[in-house]
């Protein structure tokens, strides 16, 4: 099944098709541009990252009493605005239970020799 964004499920089925569809798809191919809801759902489903920031204080009046405080915070690997303004080309692949791929440029299948040569075939080929 190839969309162009998960709203296009939603024109046609209810929700919770559109849940089935998105869950019961092993691998999906996001490209830029997305609506805002495909790319919260991507978003979602790359995860979060913790950030950790540790600070240290010193008390005026006490120049041997420090503290230090760490602190954790959870951030979207990748925000729906990043992926939605990912550049021209680009694209980001999900599959199964793999990490995430991020891939800089998709070329065209018929900008690649090897696979225009690999679709060819003649009228004789077309007709059985």
């Amino acid at each position: 099944m190839v969309l162009q964004d998960l709203e296009q499920v939603k024109s046609v089925y209810k929700d919770e098709a559109k849940n089935m569809l998105s869950g019961a798809t092993v691998s999906k191919l996001f490209y830029p541009g997305l609506g805002p809801e495909s790319a919260d759902y991507l978003s979602h489903i790359l995860g979060k990252k913790v950030d950790q920031t540790t600070s240290k204080n010193r008390q005026s009046h006490d120049l041997l009493e420090n503290s230090e405080n760490t602190r954790n915070e959870e951030k979207p690997l990748l925000s729906a605005d990043k992926i939605r303004c990912l550049p021209t080309g680009a694209a980001i692949f999900v599959t199964g239970n793999n990490a995430p791929v991020s891939i800089k440029k998709v070329i065209p299948f018929y900008e690649n020799k090897e696979l225009t040569n690999a679709v060819k075939f003649s009228e004789e080929e077309f007709e059985k």
